[in-house]
């Protein structure tokens, strides 16, 4: 269930970031901000070279003056190219021929001189009028041009500037260009260097260092994938030393109690062996090797026993008992009865203080009789039989407490160094959402055992 509940959630999640589309993340926004700082200053830097260059071009190439002699110097080598050609006004091919070896310029004839200056007093008689008599419209830069049959007037139009102007407006885009290309890389290569880092420090992870901390470096999306790599690490680290505590704590526990077998054990075969040579003075002392080896045999019992409750007291098993709902009287009446019966047969000094209050208790059954066989078999090892040991009981609304107070022998016994029995207890008082709490000062030993309840209602 708790498999499908997270695989549900994870599903959600992703549905959510689809919805919220790429366009929302912060990653994005930022992106799309540097975008646009470039582009407006790619634009200005455009603008300001393109506006630099034409007036540089204006200044040095389209101007009055450099027109004016790039057009007597043209005018002159036409000229010449007439005169050598002996070209009459009449020669269009070689007229045209020439004008076409020269790039970027153009030159227009308009009749002879006399017709020319003819048009030019009209004008000037009708000027400010709305007659227009502007039969030659090429301005005043005429060229009086003589072939071998007449004279007339020579109109040169220059086009060379605009190679400039095509080369700057090409500069000045690329320009841009490259200046929206380089803000851009300068404002987003803290982001992409972070990219890189943390591209090298996932290798440094995948190569077995969890130690190694993940840079966290700003708001974005790129910024809490790292923190989730973080997390994910120290979830790793976090579940990887767990499991080796458990696997320490099981390898101790395993050479604690070889330990404590193989104490008893070395004495049974030593008393097994005397007893197979024969080696007794007499019957009582026969008896008494007897004796030893059956008590080292229950010794060895005991262990075993205590080794296979803890692995039950530790596996997915325990989960699986049944709940029940008892009567607190009965239930608690019936076991502190049968502990303290088997205690004084053993010649123990038991004063017990039976439940009165009406009550009723949720427990697991099975687990809560070997928390009191657990608790009690502690107490027979342990408990000084020369001093009384109590139990008692406090009632509130919501839960009861079991007190058992005894001391302890002075000299412990090494069968029960390991404490197997109370890690037993701890582990079912945990299942059955109770509580434990063990007092210990020099020979005085308390436990005192919570279980959740709930009063009766007359």
């Amino acid at each position: 269930m708790n498999d499908k509940k997270n695989q549900n959630k994870k599903q959600m999640k992703k549905q959510q970031v689809r919805k919220k589309g790429i366009a929302r993340t912060k990653i994005w926004q930022k992106l799309i901000f540097c975008c646009t700082i470039s582009f407006v200053i790619a634009c200005l830097v455009g603008y300001m070279l393109n506006y630099v260059g034409r007036i540089g071009i204006i200044r040095y190439v389209d101007n009055a003056v450099s027109e004016k002699a790039k057009t007597d110097r043209i005018i002159e080598e036409f000229q010449e190219y007439v005169w050598e050609q002996k070209l009459s006004i009449y020669d269009n091919e070689k007229v045209y021929e020439w004008i076409e070896t020269k790039k970027d310029i153009d030159i227009y004839f308009s009749g002879t001189s006399e017709i020319v200056d003819l048009v030019e007093q009209v004008e000037n008689q009708y000027q400010d009028t709305i007659v227009d008599v502007g039969l030659f419209d090429f301005g005043l830069n005429g060229y009086d041009i003589s072939f071998v049959d007449g004279n007339i007037k020579g109109f040169v139009i220059l086009y060379d500037s605009e190679k400039y102007y095509d080369l700057l407006y090409l500069c000045s885009l690329l320009a841009g260009a490259c200046v929206f290309v380089l803000v851009l890389l300068k404002l987003v290569k803290k982001r992409l260097a972070y990219m890189v880092t943390l591209a090298d420090e996932m290798k440094i992870l995948e190569g077995g260092n969890l130690e190694y901390e993940i840079t966290v470096e700003g708001n974005d999306e790129v910024a809490f994938l790292g923190k989730s790599i973080n997390e994910m690490r120290m979830s790793v680290i976090e579940k990887m030393q767990k499991e080796k505590a458990a696997i320490q704590a099981n390898e101790e526990l395993i050479t604690a109690m070889s330990h404590d077998i193989r104490t008893p054990l070395t004495k049974q075969i030593g008393y097994l062996e005397i007893l197979e040579r024969e080696k007794y003075s007499d019957e009582n002392q026969k008896r008494e090797y007897i004796s030893k080896a059956k008590n080292n045999a229950y010794l060895m019992k005991d262990i075993t026993d205590k080794l296979f409750r803890y692995f039950l007291a530790f596996s997915n098993q325990s989960e699986e008992n049944e709940w029940h709902i008892m009567d607190g009287i009965q239930l608690f009446g019936q076991v502190l009865s049968d502990q303290c019966d088997y205690m004084i047969a053993q010649g123990f000094d038991v004063s017990c203080e039976l439940v009165q209050t009406d009550f009723i208790c949720r427990v697991k059954l099975e687990e809560f009789i070997r928390v009191f066989d657990n608790l009690f078999s502690n107490v027979q090892k342990y408990a000084d039989k020369n001093r009384k040991i109590t139990i008692s009981n406090c009632i509130t609304v919501e839960k009861i407490m079991i007190i058992l107070h005894n001391y302890s022998k002075k000299e412990k016994s090494e069968v029960e160094s390991t404490k197997i029995g109370l890690t037993i207890v701890k582990n079912f008082m945990k299942h059955m959402n109770g509580d434990i709490n063990i007092v210990e000062m020099d020979n005085e030993f308390e436990v005192t055992l919570s279980f959740p309840i709930e009063l009766k209602t007359k």
